[in-house]
């Protein structure tokens, strides 16, 4: 955050170059300057990882004769990775001057007073990136094994493996620029000679500068898995036992890339600078410069991803066998795979150029007047951009197998298998920029300059400019998988399940709005009298012209000349001969 701050409020300045009694005032003058300046930035990361497992084994055999036993394994794995990283940086620079420069100069008749510049100003930058995270992973696994064997039997084998592995990466960067540069200057000089007015004078600028960033990261991930086998023989003769193998494997990697940034540029010029150099009758008064600017700037990318898998097996062998039997042995494989990759880039530029001036100048000489002249200004430039990715995977797989066998005699066993494999593969780009550029030149510049009888007055440029670009890129994916599989295997099946599911979804997103505006309103009425009489004399008629010399008549023409010019005056009279020897006169102009 920088700021820097000139405040010029130039006391009235009386230098009297006339004899002590000449008038001189002053007087009434003023600067206002208010300034804020604020830069925010935040950078978040909030991650909870939650891991549960339980396993459960249970055996138990009041064995009779040869018997056999079960034997039972389970391994259970659990892993969860989370990389954040967020970034965020604010800036923001305000130039800002105002100078209210009233100089009061003497002679003879000067009076000054009223005389303003207000100028306010507020610059601001915020920049967010936050990560949040949250990883819920639990497993359960539960073999049981009950055996009250009668005869030679054979026990259960009973094998568990689950393991579950959640990948979060997130990546956050938030950047906000907001620059403002701000002249305010009311400038009035008024120098004497005899009778110079003044007053009434204002230059009044509000500026305000914001530049918001936004990257967000969301991601929520939940696995959960069940595995149970179980397998109870009342075994009654030769029987064999029951095999039962589940493996569950659930995997989820989610990438999370997010960038903002906005930047605001402001550069304005608000000057109202009334001169009166006087000479006689200057009267200046009423001239105003309004000028009003808003630029902003906002840019957000977000991403948002939920990721749900759920995964259920179950085994059980039941058997009352009668004779020589056989068993079940069964087997489940389940993997649920979900990967997401998201990527949001978002840019947001404002730039404004404004300057808006008011600058009657009235030098007089005798009878000058101005008074009203105004130009106002209003101008508004704002770019929003927002680039966001949603996603939401859920799968759900849920394996059953149920064998069952009151064999009677030699019989043989069910063997079941059952594969599951589901996988989603999400990968989102959303690229966003929206860039508005404004130039603005608001200007009403009466000049009176007299000699005499001018009058100004009355006199209005106004302006009001909007400069508008917004860009938005989204993506949303919803993937949702479901797979049941049931096996029920009565005495001698065989029976094999395989079932597979694959959801890849690419979304790529640009959206571009530029908006660029260029303004110039200009009421620029001048003034210039001269009031005088300017007496011309013209050139004497004839053939020759008038810068040749004339050449020398002979003797004898000239004297036939003359002689003859004679005659004719005697022929029309003394009238006839004034018209036609007087042919010499004035023109009067008069320029205004």
């Amino acid at each position: 955050m920088k700021s820097k701050l000139l405040a010029l409020a130039a006391s009235t300045l009386a230098l009297t170059f006339a004899p002590a009694a000449a008038a001189l005032a002053g007087d009434g003058s003023s600067a206002d300057q208010s300034a804020s300046n604020a830069a925010n930035s935040t950078a978040t990361n909030t991650s909870t990882t939650d891991q549960s497992a339980d396993q459960s084994q249970s055996s138990s055999s009041s064995c009779a004769y040869g018997c056999g036993g079960a034997g039972q394994a389970q391994v259970l794995e659990q892993d969860a990775d989370t990389n954040q990283s967020a970034a965020s940086a604010a800036n923001a620079y305000q130039d800002a001057v105002n100078a209210n420069v009233p100089v009061t100069i003497g002679g003879g008749s000067v009076s000054g007073g009223d005389s303003s510049a207000a100028q306010n100003l507020s610059n601001e930058a915020s920049s967010a990136a936050s990560n949040t995270s949250t990883t819920y992973q639990d497993a359960d696994q539960t073999q049981k094994a009950e055996s009250d064997c009668k005869a030679g039997c054979g026990g259960a084998g009973q094998f568990q493996a689950l393991e579950q592995d959640a990948d979060t990466n997130q990546k956050a960067d938030s950047e906000a620029n907001a620059k403002q540069g701000a002249v305010n200057a009311n400038v009035p000089v008024t120098i004497g000679g005899h009778k110079v007015g003044g007053g009434d004078s204002s230059a009044e600028q509000k500026l305000d500068n914001k530049a918001h960033s936004k990257a967000s990261n969301t991601s929520t991930t939940d696995q959960d898995a069940d595995q149970s086998q179980k397998a109870d023989a009342k075994c009654d003769k030769g029987c064999g036992g029951a095999g039962q193998a589940q493996k569950l494997e659930q995997d989820a990697d989610t990438h999370q890339k997010a960038d903002s940034e906005a930047n605001a540029k402001q550069d304005a010029v608000n000057a109202n600078v009334p001169v009166a150099i006087g000479g006689k009758d200057v009267h200046g008064g009423d001239s105003s410069a309004k000028q009003k600017l808003d630029n902003e700037a906002d840019s957000s990318a977000s991403n948002t991803s939920t990721t749900n898998q759920y995964a259920d097996q179950s085994q059980k062998a039941d058997s009352d066998c009668k004779a020589g039997c056989g068993g079940a042995g069964q087997f489940q494989a389940l993997k649920q795979d979900a990967d997401t990759n998201q990527k949001a880039d978002s840019e947001a530029n404002a730039e404004q150029n404004a300057v808006n001036a008011n600058v009657p100048v009235t030098i007089g000489g005798g009878k000058v007047s101005g008074g009203d002249s105004s130009a106002e200004q209003k101008l508004d430039n704002e770019a929003n951009s927002s680039a966001s990715n949603t996603s939401t995977t859920n799968q759900d797989a849920d394996q059953h197998q149920s064998s069952s066998s009151s064999c009677e005699y030699g019989c043989g066993g069910s063997g079941q298998a059952q594969l599951l494999d589901q996988s989603a593969s999400t990968n989102q780009h959303a690229n966003s920029e929206a860039n508005a550029k404004q130039d603005a030149v608001n200007a009403n510049v009466p000049v009176s300059i007299g000699g005499k009888d001018v009058d100004g007055g009355d006199n209005s440029a106004s302006q009001n400019a909007a400069n508008s670009a917004t860009s938005a890129a989204t993506n949303t994916s919803t993937t949702n998988q479901s797979a049941n599989q049931t096996q029920s295997g009565g005495s001698g099946a065989g029976q094999f399940q395989a079932a597979s599911q694959s959801a890849d979804t690419n979304q790529h997103a640009n959206s571009t709005a530029i908006a660029g505006q260029t303004n110039v309103n200009a009421n620029v009425p001048i003034v210039i009298t001269i009031h005088t009489v300017i007496v011309v004399t013209p050139p004497s008629h004839g053939d020759h012209k008038a810068d040749e010399p004339k050449a020398e008549e002979p003797r004898k023409e000239k004297k036939a000349r003359k002689a003859k010019k004679g005659k004719k005056a005697k022929k029309f009279g003394k009238k006839g001969k004034d018209r036609v020897g007087s042919l010499h006169g004035r023109h009067v102009a008069r320029l205004r």
